[in-house]
């Protein structure tokens, strides 16, 4: 039996999950890649900032650069739209049907328009890239490989899994990006070909870069185990603090007005909308309604003087 054949056969569930380690491989390899050209080019990048500060000459060579690299970018977003922007609403939008994706042009034009940007010193994350890669290259599985639109789906998205896996060491992250942001619901076939993915995709990027963490955080102290008590105090000091400000936030509805008062005198009227009132200082005297009120009089009793006829 041919690969493609097992898609319509019993065992295509199978089949899914072998396509998902392949998007895996080559989702992992891409945005291993990616990620070494950011930290090559903003290593680059600095070094020519450094070097133009102490030698101001080359000031109008450096302009000149970054206009050139300012137009390749701009010419790559405009010439393909789906690159630009972080890349995870995209994706979002083509589960959903709403674009129709490259994923040649779309990868290709993410990857050099985001290195170009890194290299010219610009504020880049690459999580939102590292997504759109991963998604490109399961559409590139799934638009030759899977039959129903369901499986093309699923491939898509275990792309992007495996790409936020790859760009962070981070395989759990990847998996409940899928479940919460793409699918928004629980599937025991999307979990295994997302994790699946993401494993892979891991495993790709730890051969790359090891297995250190991405964000290093020096810890400077820890609380001993025996000082924990004062945590269950900060708590509840924590919340004490929460119910005030919360308890003091009024909405005065439509047609109301509250009369304040501040320390036992009139201070000011609130109107309609969002007020905070200062804890034990501000007072609410008087709620008024402004709507209009039908009153209720007793019968009142008259006297009545007959007036002869003519």
């Amino acid at each position: 039996m041919k690969l493609k054949d097992i898609e319509k056969s019993t065992n295509k569930n199978l089949y899914l999950l072998f396509l998902s380690v392949l998007v895996g491989l080559t989702a992992g390899f891409l945005a291993s890649l990616y990620r070494l050209a950011l930290e090559k080019a903003e290593t680059w990048g600095l070094s020519i900032y450094r070097f133009v500060s102490s030698h101001l000459i080359f000031i109008p060579l450096l302009i000149l650069g970054l206009a050139f690299l300012a137009f390749v970018v701009t010419f790559f977003m405009k010439k393909y739209p789906m690159s630009s922007g972080s890349g995870i609403p995209q994706v979002k939008g083509q589960l959903q049907g709403y674009f129709k994706n490259n994923w040649f042009t779309t990868a290709f034009a993410k990857f050099i328009a985001g290195t170009l940007a890194m290299f010219a010193g610009l504020s880049l994350g690459r999580e939102g890239p590292s997504v759109q890669l991963g998604a490109s290259m399961g559409q590139m599985f799934s638009s030759r490989l899977a039959e129903t639109e369901r499986h093309k789906r699923i491939l898509i998205a275990s792309g992007a899994s495996a790409g936020l896996s790859a760009a962070f060491n981070a395989p759990l992250s990847g998996v409940m990006f899928t479940l919460e942001e793409v699918f928004k619901y629980f599937s025991p076939l999307i979990l295994l070909t997302c994790m699946t993915s993401a494993m892979v995709a891991d495993m790709v990027a730890r051969i790359m870069f090891g297995s250190g963490p991405v964000f290093h955080f020096q810890i400077v102290g820890s609380i001993e185990l025996s000082n924990y008590w004062l945590l269950i105090i900060l708590g509840i000091i924590l919340l004490i603090l929460l119910i005030v400000i919360v308890s003091n936030v009024k909405v005065v509805p439509q047609a109301h007005a509250y009369v304040i008062e501040r320390l036992g005198t009139y201070h000011v009227t609130w109107s309609t909308g969002l007020h905070v009132k200062i804890p034990f200082i501000d007072k609410i005297s008087k709620k008024v309604s402004l709507n209009e009120q039908v009153i209720d009089f007793p019968p009142q009793h008259g006297v009545n003087k007959t007036i002869p006829s003519c």
